[in-house]
């Protein structure tokens, strides 16, 4: 018999789901993200205050999909919002700032 292949202790290489991806920069970023089920599987991520999403120009993104598509596909649109970072929000009389 040959040599047994051994694995590293900490497991063989594995690709990180959208939603983890998407949790983890989240957090990173100090972003609330929220994720529901029902008819429409949605994602909804909200800025933290002052900030907005650079790639939207908005404080909040949402991505929806039916229930007969793979969830994966909202999990992907958030993290593309996500990846394209936070910047201050540029409005001085910005009532979801001024909250």
């Amino acid at each position: 018999m040959g040599k047994k292949r051994q694995i590293p202790r900490d497991g063989p290489a594995v690709r990180a789901s959208p939603k983890r991806l998407a949790e983890k920069l989240a957090a990173e970023m100090g972003v609330d993200l929220q994720a529901g089920g029902g008819n429409l599987f949605e994602v909804t991520a909200e800025a933290p205050p002052g900030t907005i999403f650079a790639a939207t120009g908005t404080h909040g993104v949402v991505a929806q999909v039916e229930a007969n598509r793979p969830a994966a596909d909202a999990w992907r649109a958030i993290l593309s919002d996500l990846r394209g970072g936070l910047i201050a929000c540029g409005d001085p009389g910005c009532e979801i700032c001024n909250e």
